[in-house]
């Protein structure tokens, strides 16, 4: 017997799709899972008729240095919830990060989430430390309902056209070299000055380090090119990069580290395994549990601090051939994350009664 269709208000969608196409992927996949998907706007939710409101980064509503825009972004987004709950439009939020990476305001933080958590029905946690994390933070959460669904691959969605050969001679790097990659928005947390004065501790003179990626400020970015104005080896490349140009930086490399100082969970690391290339990260958040799914070959996990001896005894490990490998990435398909996020939303919406609970 066919379900009826669960209708889903969410916040975003599709229009952040140039920025990060996790909700595109998500959405798109659902439309065969008996739900239906629309982009969150208030005129919708006051005139419209839906079942679940779907909320994603809400952290960014106050993730702003001026106070006052912050405190009404704040204000706005309850009205929102609150106007969502009189119509029996059911909350679920998905856990992407526990805090706002910024934390401009923290005592605002803390009453923003302590409000937010309050009018939840659901969430959903992309890993079980996530989970774990958020209960113990909110113990609260423990009271409504929840479910783990991993964050699913980018495999497909970019441009990869462009050989491992064509990217190194586009870069102008010779192919005996090993290449590392950071890859993504540089922000402080993400700690990428600290890895560039790591690598120039290497006196490996056949190793190249990439920085690509626009830094968050102005500040930041002067750093990052003062800590590196010194080693010929160290490229920057800090702006916005283009989805075409993805996959030069990828296909050029050996391997992708990402030394954040925090994390919870990273979709940039899903894109690096995504185009193939292994990656080195700390051992925090998620990436235990992406590890084991995916193998140590591919996640490998340094504990502390990044730093020389780190990437020299990573790179050991790493072979020409490993570039041609296929990173084993079935069981993060959007297809089945579609499918278990659309049995989550009936399960808490009540559309629909007979089907298997998730915990």
């Amino acid at each position: 017997m066919s379900r009826a269709p669960v209708r889903v208000l969410a916040w975003p969608a599709f229009e952040n799709k140039k920025q990060n196409p996790y909700n595109w992927l998500l959405y798109s996949n659902m439309s065969r899972e008996s739900a239906s998907v629309e982009e969150f706007s208030t005129k919708k939710l006051l005139f419209g008729t839906h079942d679940v409101l779907h909320i994603h980064w809400p952290e960014w509503q106050i993730s702003h240095k001026n106070f006052f825009l912050s405190l009404f972004r704040f204000i706005r987004l309850l009205l929102i919830l609150d106007m969502a709950r009189f119509k029996k439009i059911r909350i679920v939020w998905t856990v992407h990060n526990l805090a706002d990476h910024e934390k401009y305001h923290k005592k605002l933080a803390a009453i923003f989430r302590l409000s937010l958590i309050r009018r939840l029905d659901g969430f959903i946690s992309l890993s079980s430390v996530g989970k774990d994390q958020a209960l113990r933070l909110y113990p609260s959460l423990g009271t409504i309902q929840n479910c783990i669904i991993p964050h699913g691959h980018y495999r497909d969605v970019y441009p990869n056209s462009v050989d491992f050969s064509e990217a190194r001679k586009f870069l102008d790097i010779p192919l005996n070299k090993k290449v590392l990659l950071y890859f993504g928005l540089i922000r402080p947390y993400k700690n990428v000055v600290e890895l560039i004065h790591a690598f120039k501790k290497l006196a490996n003179h056949d190793l190249v380090l990439l920085i690509a990626g626009k830094p968050h400020s102005a500040q930041l970015g002067a750093e990052i090119k003062d800590a590196a104005h010194d080693d010929s080896r160290i490229r920057l490349f800090l702006d916005f990069v283009d989805e075409n140009q993805l996959q030069t930086f990828f296909n050029a490399c050996n391997l992708v580290i990402f030394p954040f100082q925090e994390n919870l969970n990273s979709g940039s690391a899903l894109l690096a395994l995504s185009f193939n290339r292994p990656i080195l990260v700390p051992d925090m958040g998620s990436f235990a549990e992406l590890q084991t799914m995916v193998g140590k070959a591919w996640v490998n996990i340094y504990s502390n601090r990044i730093g020389p001896k780190i990437i020299e005894e990573c790179l050991d490990n790493i072979t020409v051939e490993d570039v041609f490998k296929i990173a084993p990435l079935n069981n993060l398909s959007w297809q089945n994350i579609a499918k278990d996020t659309a049995q989550f939303f009936h399960q808490v919406s009540g559309v629909n009664d007979n089907f298997m609970h998730i915990d």
